[in-house]
């Protein structure tokens, strides 16, 4: 596995996963080499039920060649998925002035996924016009777990 970054560069195995371990996940993921991470959340049960239900409205979408913008990607799940379903540029965005973890995980997962997924994390749902202007068109995007957290 090839590790371009400095996140994970000359770590061994054990200091990988620990690295993955004291991340807040709430998604769960298998990476290549034997490495896991486990969601943070309570009520992960419950959560798996609702990402089955999410992978299979995915499954009716064709990502193929488009350009996705995912709006509060927290961990990146769904832009990695966006990605391997065959998105053609997949930019990942959340604030992490409003966001409950210090972003890391979205960049080891990027890493050990080999993604070439874009991630801003400095951008706020109150004003994707203006910071994303001359980002876009975009042909999908993907706003999940947002719209209840907003304040008004």
């Amino acid at each position: 596995m090839a590790m371009s970054s400095s996140l994970l560069s000359g770590l061994s195995k054990q200091e990988i996963q620990a690295k993955i371990d004291r991340v807040p996940w709430y998604h769960e993921y298998d990476f290549q080499g034997g490495f896991r991470a486990k969601s943070s959340t309570p009520d992960t049960a419950d959560h798996r039920a609702l990402w089955g239900f999410l992978h299979e409205q995915l499954d009716k979408v064709d990502f193929k060649g488009k350009r996705v913008l995912e709006i509060g990607s927290w961990d990146g799940y769904w832009s990695f998925e966006a990605e391997k379903r065959g998105a053609a540029r997949v930019l990942s965005t959340d604030d992490l002035s409003q966001n409950w973890s210090a972003g890391e995980g979205i960049q080891i997962a990027r890493e050990l996924l080999g993604s070439k997924i874009e991630v801003r994390q400095d951008v706020s749902v109150y004003s994707l016009k203006e910071t994303l202007a001359s980002e876009g068109p975009f042909d999908i995007i993907i706003y999940l777990g947002v719209y209840y957290h907003l304040f008004d």
